[in-house]
């Protein structure tokens, strides 16, 4: 359930990423899009995990 919840945040993850690469890193906007994209992939696979992992499975 953490992990399908987390995927309502794909969009608003990859414009974050985006505004971050272009505006601090100075990227340009195609560049840090594909970074945004790739980088929200890898961030929604990863956090809900942890998530999961810190709070333990109720049925355990």
């Amino acid at each position: 359930m953490i992990r399908s919840y987390a995927f309502c945040f794909t969009n608003m993850l990859i414009h974050l990423i985006t505004v971050l690469v272009h505006q601090g890193l100075g990227l340009g906007y195609a560049a840090s899009y594909t970074i945004g994209v790739y980088g929200s992939i890898v961030l929604l696979l990863v956090i809900p995990e942890l998530v999961i992992r810190k709070i333990g499975h109720p049925d355990r």
